[in-house]
């Protein structure tokens, strides 16, 4: 947890990291993004938020093709101006010899353009595709590796990130501007 020293690391055996605003920023266009995306469904609010994304489409696999069409469209508009965050360096080293995942709202044909650019490989990575909730995106990671959550170290951006971390009883680490 982000109170805890993180001399523990020797403890740790598994660092999941999260993609936009931790290794790398992605700018995405979201007020062109979230136009698209209230048109789509209807909406007046400003702003469309990833869990209204999973409950508007979980039963309209139509739909939820054409929202993940406009999500993978605003972000590969977004990749030549992609940038790594400094951090991501350090990290290859800091985290070596253990299993690392990776945990985005991302597609899946964004993060397969980004991983070139991230200087470290990752054992599992979960997108958008696999869950559009961050503490469901940890739990299926965790089950995947089989190891207990208090050994596992969640790398994040946003306060969602920290509090998704500690509800599945893993330790957290903030890194970026947000």
């Amino acid at each position: 947890m982000e109170g805890r020293r993180l001399e523990e690391e020797d403890n740790l055996e598994l660092v999941i990291f999260d993609l936009d605003g931790t290794l790398v920023k992605i700018p995405i266009d979201y007020a062109k993004m979230y136009a698209q995306l209230r048109r789509l469904f209807g909406l007046n609010a400003d702003v469309v938020r990833m869990r209204q994304v999973d409950e508007l489409t979980r039963n309209n696999l139509d739909l939820r093709r054409r929202a993940f069409q406009i999500l993978t469209a605003a972000e590969m508009e977004a990749l030549p101006k992609l940038t790594v965050n400094p951090q991501t360096v350090d990290f290859e080293e800091r985290f070596k010899g253990l299993k690392r995942a990776l945990v985005t709202l991302q597609g899946r044909e964004t993060v397969d353009r980004i991983l070139p650019r991230i200087p470290f490989k990752f054992d599992l990575m979960v997108t958008r595709e696999n869950s559009l909730d961050r503490l469901e995106q940890i739990r299926q990671v965790i089950d995947a590796f089989r190891v207990c959550p208090d050994k596992v170290l969640v790398v994040g951006d946003r306060l969602n990130d920290k509090v998704c971390a500690e509800q599945a009883g893993c330790r957290f680490m903030k890194v970026g501007e947000s």
